[in-house]
Protein backbone atom coordinates (compact mmCIF):
# COMPACT_ATOMS: atom_id res chain seq x y z
CA UNK A 1 0.00 0.00 0.00
CA UNK A 2 1.42 3.45 -0.79
CA UNK A 3 2.45 5.83 1.65
CA UNK A 4 -0.75 7.99 0.47
CA UNK A 5 -3.11 5.07 0.65
CA UNK A 6 -1.53 4.51 4.17
CA UNK A 7 -2.59 7.83 5.33
CA UNK A 8 -6.21 8.03 3.67
CA UNK A 9 -6.89 4.90 5.84
CA UNK A 10 -5.54 6.06 8.54
CA UNK A 11 -6.95 9.66 8.59
CA UNK A 12 -10.40 7.66 7.87
CA UNK A 13 -9.93 5.57 10.80
CA UNK A 14 -9.63 8.69 12.96
CA UNK A 15 -12.43 10.29 11.93
CA UNK A 16 -14.61 7.40 12.66
CA UNK A 17 -13.21 6.94 15.57
CA UNK A 18 -14.08 10.86 16.41
CA UNK A 19 -17.55 10.40 15.32
CA UNK A 20 -17.77 7.27 17.95
CA UNK A 21 -16.73 9.23 20.34
CA UNK A 22 -18.50 12.66 19.68
CA UNK A 23 -21.71 10.34 19.56
CA UNK A 24 -20.49 8.95 23.06
CA UNK A 25 -20.10 12.43 24.22
CA UNK A 26 -23.38 13.57 23.68
CA UNK A 27 -24.96 10.46 25.04
CA UNK A 28 -23.06 10.88 28.59
CA UNK A 29 -23.82 15.41 27.85
CA UNK A 30 -27.58 15.21 26.59
CA UNK A 31 -29.11 15.34 30.31
CA UNK A 32 -26.84 18.17 31.38
CA UNK A 33 -28.95 21.36 32.62
CA UNK A 34 -28.08 24.71 34.07
CA UNK A 35 -30.40 26.12 36.48
CA UNK A 36 -31.09 29.57 35.50
CA UNK A 37 -31.97 32.39 37.86
CA UNK A 38 -33.96 34.59 35.61
CA UNK A 39 -34.21 38.00 38.11
CA UNK A 40 -30.45 37.58 38.36
CA UNK A 41 -29.81 36.98 34.42
CA UNK A 42 -32.62 39.06 32.54
CA UNK A 43 -30.85 39.35 29.19
CA UNK A 44 -30.19 35.64 29.13
CA UNK A 45 -33.96 34.55 30.19
CA UNK A 46 -34.69 37.06 27.64
CA UNK A 47 -32.41 35.89 25.05
CA UNK A 48 -33.75 31.77 25.73
CA UNK A 49 -36.99 33.60 25.02
CA UNK A 50 -36.15 35.16 21.88
CA UNK A 51 -34.82 31.42 20.16
CA UNK A 52 -36.97 29.24 21.58
CA UNK A 53 -40.32 30.91 22.77
CA UNK A 54 -42.26 31.22 25.97
CA UNK A 55 -42.40 27.49 27.61
CA UNK A 56 -45.01 27.05 29.38
CA UNK A 57 -44.82 25.95 33.11
CA UNK A 58 -44.85 22.65 33.05
CA UNK A 59 -42.25 21.99 30.16
CA UNK A 60 -39.17 20.88 31.76
CA UNK A 61 -36.81 23.03 30.30
CA UNK A 62 -38.52 26.14 32.01
CA UNK A 63 -35.77 27.75 34.41
CA UNK A 64 -32.93 25.95 32.80
CA UNK A 65 -30.44 25.40 30.18
CA UNK A 66 -30.49 22.53 28.37
CA UNK A 67 -27.16 20.91 26.43
CA UNK A 68 -29.52 20.71 23.58
CA UNK A 69 -30.24 24.36 23.79
CA UNK A 70 -26.41 25.16 23.82
CA UNK A 71 -25.94 23.09 20.83
CA UNK A 72 -28.71 24.54 18.63
CA UNK A 73 -27.74 28.09 19.90
CA UNK A 74 -23.69 27.56 18.18
CA UNK A 75 -25.56 25.80 15.36
CA UNK A 76 -27.05 29.37 14.66
CA UNK A 77 -24.51 31.49 15.69
CA UNK A 78 -22.08 28.84 13.58
CA UNK A 79 -24.77 29.30 10.55
CA UNK A 80 -24.42 33.18 11.28
CA UNK A 81 -21.07 33.35 10.98
CA UNK A 82 -21.18 31.90 8.05
CA UNK A 83 -23.51 33.93 6.56
CA UNK A 84 -21.80 37.03 7.41
CA UNK A 85 -18.70 35.78 6.05
CA UNK A 86 -20.41 35.06 3.01
CA UNK A 87 -21.62 38.07 2.39
CA UNK A 88 -18.29 39.78 3.08
CA UNK A 89 -16.57 37.45 0.47
CA UNK A 90 -18.99 37.98 -2.18
CA UNK A 91 -18.92 41.62 -1.51
CA UNK A 92 -15.17 42.23 -1.14
CA UNK A 93 -14.17 39.40 -3.90
CA UNK A 94 -16.76 39.18 -6.26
Amino acid sequence: MSDLNSYKERSIDAIEELENIKGLLHEDVSNVQVKLDEDANPQIARAITEVFGEMKENDPRKGYITFDMYMQCLRIIRAAGQAKASSILEREFI
